[in-house]
């Protein structure tokens, strides 16, 4: 269970960045800066900042799933979805 928590946010992103380029007709292999990290650099314009919010991103994602997996799961589905789905400017 703790090695799954460990990559749970690369996979999401990882899912997530697949699912946009797919959908933009695009291979799900091509290079390009639609990972979360690219934008939160983008924003903060600080590396530190960048992974000071991944890391409390990971450890909350950690958090819920170990407080109950099954909201987890949903919680975590419908906001890939959102965010995947969506063609809204200024979400990640």
């Amino acid at each position: 269970l703790f090695a799954v928590l460990i990559i749970l946010y690369p996979l999401l992103d990882l899912l997530r960045v697949f699912i946009l380029r797919i959908k933009d007709g695009l291979s799900p292999f091509v290079a390009d800066l639609r990972h979360i990290h690219h934008y939160l650099f983008k924003k903060t314009r600080s590396s530190i900042r960048t992974i000071l919010i991944l890391i409390t991103s990971q450890l909350f994602l950690i958090y819920l799933v170990l407080i109950s997996p099954w909201i987890t799961v949903l919680f975590l589905v419908s906001v890939l979805a959102v965010v995947a789905l969506t063609n809204i400017p200024g979400i990640l």
